[in-house]
Parts: C-alpha cells; structure tokens; sequence
C-alpha cells in the first residue's frame, strides 16, 4: 500500500483537531503606535573648554508601544540642510542600550553633530533630526522633524585618527605615498620634512572617505587647494583640530647643545632624521670640571620671521647620576621636546665615558611611525 502520509498532512490534521486556524492571512502583523516629539524647536549657541563642559541639550519624546507589548527601543537621527534621513549625517543611539526617550547631547557631541551636517567652524547652521522607534520585528519613525539652530565655537569638533600629506610640494604627488605626521595630544599632530614649491594637502586618509585640509595663514581649514614655496627647506609641521590652527615654520637648525651652551649643527638627511658624523667628543668645561651632559636644540623661525628655540631632551628632569654603558636600555635614549625655561643642565643626558676623544656618529630620529622620538650615539666605522 502507499504511503501517503506527509508532514503537509500533518499540520492540516492538528490544525483541525485543535480548531485553529493556520492561515497566514489571519495573522495579526504587530505595530508600533505613534507618540509625540517633546522637545521643541531650539537655537544653540555652542561653547565649551577642555575644563567647562557647557550646558547640555536635551531631546525627549513619549513613549511608544508595541502592539505585541514587546519592549521598544530608539535612535535619533541627524541630518543636515538636505534633510535627507535615508543616509543620516548621524546617529545616537540613547543611554547606549536604546531603551531612554531621552538623548541628553554634551555640547562637544553637539559640535559634533554640526560638523557632520556640514555646519563649519563659526558658522552658523540648522540641524534636523528626528526619532525611529524599532523592536526586534518592525519599526516606526515618527513624522515630527525637529531644527536646531546651531552656532559653532572655533575649531573642528573631531580630530582625525590619522594625518598625512602628499603632493607636489612633498616630492609625493600620490595619495598613496602620502606621508604620515605624529599624533603627539588628543588634538595635535606634526612632523618634520622637506617642502619644495607647489601644492599640498594634509589628509586623515588615503582612500575612502577622505578629508582635506590645509594652512591659511596660522589658520587651519578644511580645503584641498593649498599651496606653498618652500624651496626644498626643512619644516615643523604642526596642526592643532581643537584650535584650528596649523603651523609652518623653517627649521633653520638642528644641533648638539652641550651643557656650556656650544651648539654644534647636526645635517637633515631625510625621513624626519639628522646626523652628525665623525664627531670627535671632547669634554666641555662645567662649573670646576668638565661635563659630558647634552641636550638637542633646534632652531626654528616663524612666517614672520621670529626665531623660535625648541629644546630637546631627556624625560627625566634630573640629570642622569651615571653614564650610559654599551648595554645601557633603549628606553633611555628617547627624547621629546622640553621645557624652554629649563636650566641648561635639566633634561639632559650623558655621553658613554669611554668615548671620550674618539669618533662617534650622533642620529636624532624624529619619526612619525615610532612610538617615540629618540636618538643614538655610536662610535664612527673607521676603514
């Protein structure tokens, strides 16, 4: 005999033994009921510092319910003068979970939300914004569309997680020869390079979304047209996001600072490095006797043409109690910039005693890949 039983004719024989019906189009779709935008309309006027956080910005709604009384969760969604929600400018999503009616915006989120619609520094602009409610299975945005009026603080909202710079001034036209600068703060990168005649462009990345920006002036702005005659110089290159500033000033000189104020010109050789080779070491007078503390000293002049002193030294305050031997840690010949007003024997480090009269080779290496600025002192190779 045939066997004709199925799991098709299964599920029709429960549904009829249990008297219930199994079609879809009896099935209740679940919803999720409209509610009300709270918050009005308001007008902002952006201001906080690294120590005053300002006054925040709340936005509120009711809230919303499932026709199945499952939980509902939310998102705010931003967007700029096009209003156009279907590719947010941003979204937050509240107390991070979702479940709050409310966002309560710091006014550094705040400015962060105007720098993604496209709001600049110090101007001033309107935000939009809106609420999707959702659960697991289907959601809801409500119709209300809200405007913030908003007038940025100086300075961009967000620094970059990376800098670079490329273009014909650089020696590297291609984006993807782009030279990278060093994050020193939260909000501050630099570097140190040779810049001819030309065009340039400091950007966050060297492909997908990039960001452009360049030097007017002292000021930094967001702009891909910028243009230098640096006539193959070195510079110190720093940019400030915080500020929006940007600095470009010729490095006139980078040298050797001994304790008796010599100085003694070290020569930029490319990659953020300088050297000065076949070095006869010689003790210099201190006090009663002679010293064998250095620091580095570079010297630097601004658009208008005032030189500025940037000393370079030890981490350590204290002048080290013993000299360097050839197993001495890596760790103690980093460097970093130092305090201008330090006495001239603070910061400093010592020379290995027992290169005393003889060749060395001194490197200082500025590089932006290494966790750390430092340098190195070796006895000169003699053929």
């Amino acid at each position: 005999m045939k066997n004709i039983f199925s799991f098709k004719n299964l599920g029709l024989f429960l549904c009829s033994c249990l008297a219930v019906s199994c079609s879809e189009d009896e099935t209740t779709p679940v919803t999720i009921g409209d509610f009300q935008v709270l918050t009005p309309d308001l007008e902002v006027t952006i201001s906080y510092t690294d120590t005053d956080p300002g006054e925040y910005v709340d936005l509120s709604w009711d809230r919303a319910k499932a026709s199945d009384g499952t939980t509902v969760f939310y998102e705010v969604q931003f967007a700029g003068k096009d209003k156009n929600f279907d590719t947010p400018s941003m979204t937050i999503t509240p107390d991070k979970l979702g479940y709050a009616n409310v966002v309560q915006l710091s006014q550094q989120q705040m400015n962060i939300v105007a720098e993604r619609t496209g709001i600049r520094p110090l101007q001033t602009g309107e935000i939009y914004w809106r609420v999707r409610a959702i659960t697991g299975l289907v959601e809801h945005v409500n119709s209300t569309v809200r405007t913030i009026k908003v007038t940025r603080q100086g300075g961009f909202a967000e620094t970059p997680k990376a800098i670079f710079v490329y273009g014909e001034a650089t020696g590297q036209s291609d984006i993807a020869g782009a030279i990278p600068l060093k994050q020193t703060t939260d909000s501050e990168y630099e570097g140190f390079m040779k810049l001819g005649n030309g065009t340039y462009s400091f950007v966050n990345a060297k492909e997908g979304d990039i960001r452009s920006f360049r030097a007017d002036g002292t000021d930094l702005v967001e702009d891909d047209n910028g243009t230098i005659e640096g006539n193959n110089k070195i510079y110190h290159v720093v940019l400030n996001f915080t500020k929006a500033t940007c600095t470009i000033n010729e490095v006139k000189s980078f040298n050797l600072w001994w304790v008796d104020n010599t100085l003694v010109p070290l020569t930029f050789v490319g990659n953020s490095t300088w050297e000065l080779t076949n070095y006869e070491l010689q003790w210099v007078k201190f006090g009663r006797g002679k010293s064998q503390m250095y620091k580095f000293q570079m010297i630097e002049t601004d658009k208008d043409g005032n030189e500025i002193v940037v000393p370079f030294g030890s981490y350590n305050k204290t002048p080290p109690a013993e000299n360097p031997t050839e197993t001495t840690a890596l760790d103690y010949w980093t460097m970093d910039m130092v305090d201008p007003t330090a006495t001239i024997g603070e910061y400093t480090f010592k020379f290995n005693l027992s290169y005393e009269a003889q060749l060395v080779d001194i490197r200082v290496m500025l590089q932006p890949e290494s966790e750390s600025y430092f340098h190195s002192v070796k006895l000169s190779v003699t053929e």
